[in-house]
């Protein structure tokens, strides 16, 4: 079975790291509510972010997704 993952030397940039964060809330929020100013802040750093960073991570999400929904990841 042949995965096509979308492999690229890429550091782990500051949005990857912002959206955990916010993605870490969310899945928290039902056991303890989420502070406003925190999640204000990650979502104002995230509007920061270069267009590039954020394309990249949609191309890796689309294709992570799409490797789960044809069982091949």
């Amino acid at each position: 079975m042949s995965m096509n993952l979308v492999r690229e030397n890429v550091p782990l940039s500051r949005f990857g790291v912002l959206v955990a964060q916010l993605e870490s809330i969310g899945a928290s929020a039902s056991q303890q509510s989420p502070d406003p100013l925190l999640s204000f802040d990650l979502l104002s750093a995230i509007d920061e972010e270069p267009q590039e960073s954020i394309l990249l991570w949609q191309r890796k999400s689309k294709t992570h997704r799409k490797n789960l929904a044809f069982g091949n990841g």
